[in-house]
């Protein structure tokens, strides 16, 4: 004896019909409720999944490869000279790391131009000041940029702006130091006029990169995160 497919009842054998519902017998039960999803579409689900994971990685390895370059753009930035040095017969450009040397070298073309008033030689003095506490910052600001760059390189998780948001804070502090050290010269010396010490572009491009980064790394945050 054998049992319907359909509907559970007896079937003699060799009976080509069950007696109770008239379903020909051997006919496959559909059990499955017409909103449960086949094992079809299951598995194309699952491979769905599991397809979309990778991709979303390497989207996610792909943003921070970009993050890095740009954190090491910046990096790059921080040891370009930053500030002009102007006295119409000589003039040269700094970088940070060697701001130190530019006070001295001012006073030396001082001298040599018939000597800097007291109150133009005190400035430069306290701007001496002024320069070791930017070296100190500066110096923080290149490692945390090596830091991120390097997280960022590693696939490290999550998106570090602190780099960037640094770098920014430090060209922001160094403009205005710059703008204020200019006319501190220009306005303590009588016949000297504004434009003795100036910002290069480089200053400004570092801003614009720092908050490009900054942006970037904000945006592609919020899309891992959404996505995750």
């Amino acid at each position: 004896m054998s049992f319907c497919s359909q509907c559970g009842k007896q079937v003699e054998d060799g009976a080509r019909f069950c007696p109770a519902c008239g379903a020909p017998a051997g006919t496959p039960a559909v059990h499955a409720s017409a909103g449960a999803p086949s094992v079809a579409s299951v598995s194309a689900s699952g491979v769905s999944v599991g397809s979309a994971a990778p991709a979303m990685a390497a989207q996610a390895k792909s943003a921070k490869i970009v993050a890095g370059v740009l954190n090491a753009l910046l990096a790059v930035c921080a040891f370009m000279p930053w500030v002009n040095v102007n006295l119409y017969v000589w003039s040269d450009s700094f970088s940070i790391p060697t701001l130190l040397n530019m006070a001295n070298t001012v006073r030396e073309w001082g001298s040599s131009l018939g000597g800097l008033s007291s109150d133009v030689d005190g400035v430069l003095a306290g701007f001496t000041v002024v320069i070791l506490g930017i070296l100190i910052i500066w110096l923080v600001v290149v490692v945390l940029l090596i830091r991120d760059a390097y997280r960022y390189f590693t696939n490290k998780p999550g998106f570090n702006s602190t780099g960037a948001a640094a770098v920014l804070t430090l060209s922001a502090l160094f403009l205005l130091v710059v703008f204020a050290l200019d006319q501190m010269i220009s306005g303590s010396s009588s016949g000297v006029p504004s434009g003795l010490v100036s910002a290069t572009g480089w200053v400004w491009g570092t801003v614009a990169l720092s908050i490009g980064a900054l942006v970037y790394s904000e945006v592609k945050e919020k899309e891992v995160g959404e996505n995750a």
